[in-house]
């Protein structure tokens, strides 16, 4: 077994663009005929808030303010498309602004009602707003006990359930504690804050072992892949001498540890293998243990890491504690390996004699122990007499030596006289000495002491050394009562629970699909994204769940045959559900042309663009390029979906200016993106085009009488969202340009400056800054300290730069020299 430091660490992606789920919750995302002109505005806000927020470092305020706007304008615009709203949450979150929060999830639930993680969130902060716990026990049980509470899901009402009863247990309640708490894990095993509850509240009663253990056993169902409650239940179980199982649990738990264990962990892990009789596998465990140590020590000290790679002398590695020696050296006997069993001795009692100033009466005691049990020498009696002088609440475990000092002089029956007494008390060390001192079957057969020494004794030293003698004996595995009844329980778990084994038999499948392999220009493109639950058991999703449901959505678009470089990863988060039950499958549609695909695409009409797509669930920091994989993360792409060129022909042309006077709006969007993409390829040199100068005009005259003939804000938003940045004036649409830029509509005004003005000083800034309405104005300041913010930087750069060259051509020799 190797101790792994677990390498695996959450990508330090921004936090805020984290939050940031470009997904839609609805049952589906939008088809072609399902969309509509305020949707296809709403998607360019979409895009252009996460624009404003930028792809990198943490959002500055300005950018902020203008992401908010724009995503407040979305919200207004498609007010039923729950992924605004659910955008909307995040950002409000990730800025500590409360009520837009609690606004926008009271808004998203009633749009998505089957995504109860969410109504658990919204139901969480309605009950948080009660001032005072009963009253929040009170409101839960009137919404578990009313005739509502069939609208939420198992696995929502034992959300709630275990709140309240975690309510109940603050305010002593205990009656209504633990009703709650039988009613949340009932309804939902899966349920890890039930489970952990159930755990507390058995240790705080001193409840017997079994309850005990059978509350670890609901903490490992309720989350079988946390590491920690297996390391839990197998310390109890070898502490009922349940050594086979306990084993088993360590192995598992290390499997799924980020970290490593503790020595008390190594200590009855090793105590568990060794009374199975892996002795080898138990000598290795300590060693390996050692060897950790040594690598903590050389990390913290320079020097020691120094040393052990000059390989003058070899570098002694960290001792562990006298009682994993102890172990150790019980160990190397049983076996037989005198030499290093020698070894082992030494170390110890080196370790005891150094105890000796400090507390030396333990010291000697200690020293005479380890002689007697596993030394060779003789102890004179009057060692004893003295030690018994000193401490006389020690009388038993005096005689106890003296029993032991009788039978290392070979002198049985007086060993079994001493003994003998001794062991009707029950006392460990005494029953095992007897064991030795009789024959097979004696007065008391043999196997019976050994297994009282078990049963008095299963986690410790003797428990270990008797449970091995019996193994040797061929004797069935020994054990308390309580330690074989958690054992007979473990057996009826599946073996998904007892042998887990996520790697070679997956516990989660994701898929990764399109619809279709072309889109049209401005179709919705949704990746369709299922999470699938491949266990017999039902399991819980997203922090402190068994589900992963972080994703990394990556996009590679490459136009005309050339990549067009790395896009920003998407960020989703899949936990739409609390719990997918055994072969469940989670959907959650995905919008990828609400980013930096949708503006290429947009920009792009007249090219082909061929773009893949990876998926990566449960996305770590690796090594490399890209990232890596937690222990239920998998990756899956899709590797060609194409959004084909439309040639600009004359004929295309003159069929896009006619649809300005048909009466589908859709058809017209498309004709004035088209079109309004056309001025901007072809504005930049009109020369170099047959005709361009003239075609220009034609269609700027056309794109200004269909903007003058609208007379609803969002389709003016929408001729707005197109205009060409890239040729202004008398040249490009100056009808457009001269009503957008005084237009009394927020929508058209804050698009128009989110678009159509890239610089700060503009005249047409001050102009929105003197506007009447707020949002126009808070956007055009936001707008204005971004520039300013952007232009200082900028000249910071240069500065620097320019610094850089002159020291680099002074330690050149510099001109003159």
């Amino acid at each position: 077994m190797r101790f792994r430091v677990n390498k695996w660490r959450w990508c330090g992606v921004l936090a805020l663009m984290a939050a940031w789920v470009w997904a839609s919750a609805s049952a589906g995302v939008l088809a072609r005929d399902q969309v509509s002109p305020n949707s296809l505005v709403a998607d360019q806000l979409v895009a252009l808030a996460r624009v404003s927020l930028g792809n990198g470092g943490e959002p500055r305020d300005d950018q902020v303010v203008r992401a908010q706007i724009l995503l407040e304008l979305a919200s207004e615009v498609s007010p039923d498309d729950p992924s605004v709203w659910r955008l909307r949450m995040e950002l409000a979150r990730q800025l500590g602004d409360g009520d837009t929060e609690l606004a926008a999830l009271r808004r998203y639930c009633s749009l998505s009602p089957r995504d109860d993680a969410a109504q658990l969130e919204l139901t969480s902060r309605l009950i948080g707003d009660y001032q005072t716990l009963p009253d929040r026990v009170d409101a839960i049980g009137r919404m578990l006990d009313g005739s509502a509470a069939s609208m939420f899901s198992e696995a929502l009402r034992s959300r709630l359930a275990s709140m309240a009863a975690g309510y109940a247990l603050e305010i002593g309640d205990s009656d209504t504690f633990v009703m709650r708490l039988k009613q949340a894990v009932s309804l939902d095993v899966t349920n890890a804050h039930a489970a952990a509850l159930t755990y507390q509240w058995a240790l705080s009663r001193g409840a017997p072992v079994e309850q005990i253990g059978s509350a670890l056993m609901l903490m490992v169902r309720a989350n079988p892949l946390d590491s920690q409650p297996r390391r839990a239940l197998a310390d109890l179980l070898a502490s009922q001498g349940a050594y086979r199982d306990a084993a088993q649990q360590y192995e598992i738990a290390q499997r799924l540890a980020t970290e490593p264990p503790t020595e008390a962990i190594i200590y009855r892990w090793v105590l568990s293998l060794a009374a199975l009789g892996r002795s080898e596998d138990a000598i290795g465990l300590v060693r390996e243990y050692e060897a950790l140590l040594g690598a903590r020590e050389r990390a913290q000290s320079p020097a020691t890491s120094d040393a052990a790679t000059e390989g003058d002398a070899a570098v002694e590695l960290p001792r562990v504690s006298v009682d994993l020696e102890l172990l150790r050296l019980a160990v190397l006997q049983k076996q037989g390996q005198t030499a290093r069993a020698e070894g082992s001795y030494g170390r110890l009692e080196a370790m005891m004699r150094a105890q000796l100033d400090e507390q030396a009466d333990k010291g000697r005691a200690e020293l005479l122990w380890l002689g007697l049990i596993f030394g060779d020498r003789a102890v004179d009696a009057a060692e004893l007499d003295g030690l018994e002088e000193e401490r006389p609440d020690r009388a038993r475990w005096v005689a106890c030596l003296r029993g032991w000092a009788a039978l290392r002089n070979s002198q049985l029956a007086q060993a079994e006289e001493i003994f003998r007494p001794l062991a009707e008390e029950n006392i460990p060390l005494a029953l095992y000495g007897l064991a030795q001192a009789t024959d097979v079957e004696g007065v008391i057969p043999r196997a019976d002491l050994l297994r009282r020494v078990v049963a008095a004794a299963p986690g410790e030293l003797l428990g270990m050394m008797a449970a091995w003698d019996l193994l040797d004996a061929g004797q069935d595995e020994p054990g308390t009562a309580p330690g074989a009844a958690l054992a007979e329980a473990i057996e009826q778990w599946p073996d998904v629970l007892t042998s887990p084994d996520p790697i070679g038999a997956p516990w989660v499948q994701l898929s990764l699909e399109f619809d279709q392999a072309r889109y049209r220009y401005l179709d919705p493109i949704a990746a369709r994204l299922t999470l699938r639950n491949a266990t017999s058991l039902p399991l819980s999703l997203g922090e402190g769940g068994s589900l992963p449901t972080r994703l990394f959505l990556y996009v590679s678009p490459r136009r005309a045959g050339e990549s067009v470089g790395d896009m920003p990863p998407i960020v989703i988060d899949l936990r739409r559900r609390i719990r997918l039950g055994p072969l469940e499958s989670l959907e959650v549609p995905t919008r990828i042309d609400r980013g930096d695909l949708g503006l290429l695409l947009k920009a792009n009409p007249f090219e082909s663009i061929h773009f893949g797509v990876t998926a990566v669930l449960d996305p770590r920091v690796g090594s490399g390029r890209g990232h890596a994989t937690g222990l239920l993360g998998t990756r899956q792409s899709v590797k060609l979906v194409e959004r084909p060129a439309v040639p600009a022909t004359q004929a295309a042309i003159d069929l896009w200016l006619a649809v300005l006077a048909e009466p589908d709006p859709i058809e017209q969007f498309e004709a004035v993106a088209r079109l309004s993409r056309l001025i901007a390829m072809i504005g930049s040199a009109p020369e170099s085009v047959t005709g361009g100068a003239e075609l220009i005009g034609r269609v700027s005259e056309a794109l200004d009488g269909y903007y003058e003939s609208l007379d609803d804000p969002v389709r003016r938003a929408w001729v707005v969202r197109y205009m060409p940045q890239e040729v202004r004036g008398e040249q490009a649409c100056p009808g457009v340009h001269r009503a957008a830029e005084r237009s009394d509509e927020t929508l058209v005004r804050v698009l128009y400056l989110a678009t159509q003005i890239g610089d700060g000083s503009s005249p047409i800034i001050d102009a929105a800054l003197r506007a009447g309405d707020q949002r126009v104005v808070r956007f055009a300041e936001g707008f204005r300290n971004g520039y300013i913010i952007e232009k200082q930087q900028r000249e910071a750069a240069e500065a620097a730069a320019a610094a850089r060259e002159a020291e680099a051509a002074e330690q050149a020799g510099g001109p003159g020299r």
